[in-house]
């Protein structure tokens, strides 16, 4: 391309690049000599490309240099402060918004800042494996402690309900639901099911081996806004994992709720998570303990039933109580139905729902439900503010 300048000369950009590097300067918009044509603006600019750059930038970016090569598109607002557009930016102009990345001009430093949880929530801790226990028929209770400071700072005051994505180095990540209360020790506890690569490696994990350990994230019951309530707990298989840290609140903090029912299914005996907790929660104090299966075996005799039906006939009163539920969507769907039936209002009602989502922190867009996002809008919702959206979840 080129334009037409007074005199009669031509002004090309290859004109423009040659007189830069002449002068040994970085590649910079520059303006041309001012135009005496008729019609044209009382100037014109030339804005220099430099080829071959990896970055899309708006004040830079030529089209005519994209290549098969891998470019990095420049997005200030999801920047988490690794760096790399600084080390590659080699115009100079990535500088000018340091400020908007939270990095310094130096990659080193800029890394640096990487580390710290307030610019970067996508950096796992170091974790190690310390306990490993069958939970259930195909789930594996994992414990872990974190070896670095600043992890054991940041999931010091976790609350219950929030979750966290687990590394298994080689095998990749996936997030899981909290399944201890903070205050019952350092360790953290998590409830894995083997239905994939990354869980089947976690299982594989032996006593010592280290883990990655990213969150905590989401927002978590309203534990304070339950003070006062009595409170209704349907946990249904693995569903039961996320809903353990409500119980171990409760129960450590008893002169803060009201009466508490507890209504615990499986499909089976053996897919029954925290059977060794139950005498806890069934001795408890203005507790109420129920379980039932909805197939028995030969060994078992308790109830059998659909946790719907239990609801039914325990028949917990609606006055001053909020019901929490985690489980199967088809299993939410079904008690919220049968709460309502039982007089139960939707801001009554709490669940906690679970996505395949890649990052948790509303970027990647897999666990959009509507309008909402299950990892930072919830996973802990009120059914009023799903109630159009879990018919799509089913």
């Amino acid at each position: 391309m080129h334009r037409r300048l007074p005199g009669g000369h031509r002004h090309h950009r290859s004109d423009a690049r040659r007189s830069e590097a002449s002068l040994g300067k970085k590649w910079a918009p520059r303006r041309a000599p001012s135009s005496t044509s008729s019609g044209s603006p009382p100037g014109i600019r030339t804005t220099v490309f430099l080829k071959g750059c990896p970055l899309r930038c708006q004040w830079c970016h030529n089209p005519e240099s994209q290549g098969p090569r891998l470019e990095l598109i420049l997005r200030p607002e999801r920047g988490i402060g690794c760096g790399t557009c600084v080390g590659v930016c080699k115009t100079g102009a990535i500088h000018r918004l340091l400020k908007n990345f939270g990095l310094s001009e130096d990659k080193p430093k800029a890394r640096e800042a990487a580390m710290s949880r307030e610019t970067n929530p996508m950096r796992p801790y170091l974790g190690r494996l310390v306990g490993v226990r069958d939970l259930a028929t195909g789930i594996k209770l994992l414990q872990i402690e974190l070896m670095e400071d600043e992890g054991r700072a940041v999931f010091a005051d976790y609350k219950p309900g929030q979750f966290a994505f687990l590394s298994a180095f080689g095998a990749g990540e996936a997030p899981f639901g909290l399944a201890k209360s903070a205050e019952r020790g350092p360790y953290l506890e998590f409830a894995v099911n083997a239905l994939g690569h990354v869980t089947f490696t976690l299982h594989a994990l032996d006593e010592g081996d280290p883990v990655g350990v990213r969150g905590p994230l989401g927002n978590g019951f309203p534990m304070d806004q339950l003070k006062g309530k009595n409170i209704v707990i349907l946990g249904g298989g693995i569903g039961g994992a996320p809903l353990r840290p409500v119980i171990q609140t409760i129960l450590d903090h008893r002169e803060d709720y009201g009466h508490l029912t507890i209504l615990w299914a499986a499909r089976s005996p053996d897919l029954l998570v925290f059977k060794e907790e139950f005498d806890e929660w069934r001795t408890a104090w203005a507790t109420d303990f129920h379980v039932t299966v909805d197939r028995g075996d030969e060994n078992w005799t308790g109830r059998v039933g659909l946790i719907t039906q239990l609801l039914e006939e325990v028949n917990p009163s609606p006055e001053n109580a909020i019901a929490i539920t985690c489980g199967p969507p088809i299993m939410i769907h079904f008690v919220f139905l049968t709460l309502k039936k039982l007089g139960f209002a939707p801001e009554q009602m709490l669940t906690t729902l679970e996505a395949r989502m890649h990052c948790g922190i509303g970027k990647c867009g897999r666990c959009n439900l509507g309008e909402k996002f299950i990892c930072t809008d919830g996973p802990v919702f009120w059914q009023y503010e799903i109630a159009e959206f879990l018919e799509g979840f089913l």
